[in-house]
């Protein structure tokens, strides 16, 4: 149990000192600020299941307002995704599995550092490991109801980095386009071998998701050229072909 527990803390100590917070954080990141230039008139929901602060530290830097449901106090309070309040955000931000920021405080509620590096690893507030990651209480309750909810009301699920193997994800998405067959699933991926057939890949993810192939697109390249070049209303319209209006975006 001993040599578990050690175990676990290095690798939560490597996640907060180097895999998630690189020392070229900045530069490295940058083209997160891509999500604030997709030419998308209403706000966005952003699920992600990284631990890292990418998204709303590009965000802040653009000047953009993103909700993390944290109040004034800088406890977590699920009101905060209000949509309908006069100072709606621009980006809501809902972090499945964690965050390197998080903590509980002595009352037990959710609140969070303004520096990770003085955060202890065995306090951080994120569900790790290969385990069941669904979580029966919040925040963690709270994100999976609301990206099951997105998901039925999205017309277009746009996916990046996202390997497919979370059950609780997987089922969601599969939910979702049973109800709306007419959906669109954009997925972001990245294999440079010469070997990789795009076709296979989308029937494989197809075929575990029980959606029709003819509803994925694929987009095989860097993130950092996914966002770049692509993160916007116009490929996203391109994939509806007969329709004028916005679709109904849901970034993962």
């Amino acid at each position: 149990m001993e040599k578990a527990l050690a175990f676990k803390n290095e690798i939560l100590k490597k996640l907060k000192e180097k895999w998630l917070s690189p020392g070229d954080f900045k530069t490295s990141t940058a083209y997160y600020k891509k999500l604030a230039a997709t030419g998308y008139t209403s706000y966005l929901k952003i699920f992600s299941l990284n631990y890292d602060m990418c998204v709303e530290h590009n965000m802040e830097a653009e000047g953009r307002r993103i909700e993390r449901g944290f109040n004034e106090e800088r406890i977590w309070d699920y009101r905060r995704y209000d949509f309908q309040k006069d100072d709606a955000a621009d980006f809501y931000l809902y972090k499945l599995h964690g965050s390197l920021d998080w903590y509980r405080d002595e009352e037990s509620r959710l609140t969070f550092v303004d520096g990770v590096q003085t955060i202890d690893p065995q306090k951080m507030e994120i569900i790790f490991g290969v385990q069941n990651k669904l979580q029966s209480y919040d925040p963690f309750n709270f994100y999976f109801y609301a990206f099951r909810e997105a998901c039925f009301a999205a017309e277009l699920i746009v996916v990046s980095g996202y390997g497919f193997l979370d059950k609780h994800i997987n089922d969601n998405l599969a939910n979702a386009f049973k109800i709306n067959p007419k959906r669109k699933l954009l997925i972001n991926c990245y294999n440079s071998l010469q070997s990789f057939n795009e076709e296979k890949y989308k029937d494989e993810i197809g075929k575990r998701l029980g959606i029709d192939i003819n509803d994925i697109h694929i987009f095989n390249k860097p993130a950092k050229d996914f966002f770049n070049e692509d993160l916007n209303i116009d490929t996203f319209s391109s994939l509806f072909p007969d329709s004028s209006e916005e679709a109904e975006v849901l970034p993962e």
